[in-house]
């Protein structure tokens, strides 16, 4: 099984337009997986079925292969959206991983 943790988001709580996270994925027993892809990242907004447009940038750290860096997820309405990370491992296999977060201002 594969998890993931957000280490660091910016702005806290998540605010209207642009937001900058950081995320690391992890196996069950929580050791990080050196053998990740983060294949996709998008913004959804389930009330009103859209995506939020542009997918944030994906960048993974060169020195810890299991930390990505979120730039510019657009979070452009106020209300609940889902972060979906689609992602693969060879070692724990394909996931998507969803973050329920709101933006109230």
């Amino acid at each position: 099984s594969l998890k993931a943790a957000l280490l660091e988001a910016s702005p806290a709580p998540p605010a209207r337009f642009f937001n900058d996270w950081t995320v690391e994925f992890t196996s069950a027993d929580d050791a990080p997986l050196e053998d990740v892809t983060l294949r996709s990242a998008r913004a959804f907004m389930p009330v009103h079925g859209h995506y939020g447009t542009p997918d944030p940038r994906r960048t993974q750290h060169e020195d810890e292969p299991a930390v990505f860096d979120l730039d510019a997820l657009n979070l452009f309405m106020r209300g609940p959206w889902q972060i979906k990370l689609a992602v693969s491992s060879p070692s724990t296999g394909d996931a998507e991983l969803v973050f329920d977060v709101c933006v109230e201002e």
